[in-house]
């Protein structure tokens, strides 16, 4: 199986999937990994500054790819980020509805100031501390354009029928995640 987990930046994907990795031995790979590593983004119309989802289109054929090389080899993995679409999960459902379950993570009843909070509690378990480039002022004005986005993708899953988690304490919320998963 195939675990996908989808969702906004700063919801609690990379947490969940390393969780899953300590508690049921199954190996995690983020999307994050995978824009990173290519090293001349500008080859693919991107500059450094843009925001990730705006490479989940280039990056799609890339995941594709890991994940039919993971079922066909019939390895069970995590894959998480923000590239994670609910459009990649209906392409993938297509061709392995039974070897993949997926869900997605956002904030969208969340305040930037809640959310700043939460991440700050829970920062000494966090990988990826990219923001700490920027002041708290940018950071909340980053999670309220991240709340936004929640909202549409809150509204996607629905309409698509994914499961939404509505994040608003990850670490209490974990179990209930992992269990949709894996049940």
């Amino acid at each position: 199986m195939i675990y996908l987990i989808g969702g906004v930046a700063k919801g609690g994907k990379t947490y969940i999937a390393k969780k899953i990795m300590k508690e049921k031995n199954i190996p995690y790979f983020s999307t994050d990994f995978l824009l990173w590593s290519l090293s001349d983004r500008s080859l693919f119309g991107l500059k450094h500054s843009d925001p990730d989802y705006i490479a989940s289109p280039i990056l799609e054929p890339f995941i594709t790819s890991i994940i039919d090389y993971l079922i066909w080899n019939e390895d069970e993995y995590v894959l998480e980020g923000t590239h994670i679409t609910p459009s990649l999960v209906r392409k993938l459902n297509e061709k392995y509805s039974e070897k993949i379950k997926a869900c997605f993570l956002g904030y969208e009843s969340s305040s930037s100031e809640e959310k700043f909070e939460e991440i700050m509690k829970n920062e000494s378990a966090l990988n990826n501390k990219w923001y700490r480039v920027l002041s708290k002022e940018e950071f909340k004005k980053f999670l309220k354009e991240k709340i936004k986005e929640s909202k549409t993708l809150k509204e996607t899953c629905e309409r698509m029928s994914f499961k939404y988690f509505e994040v608003s304490d990850i670490a209490s919320q974990s179990s209930a995640i992992i269990d949709y998963l894996f049940n």
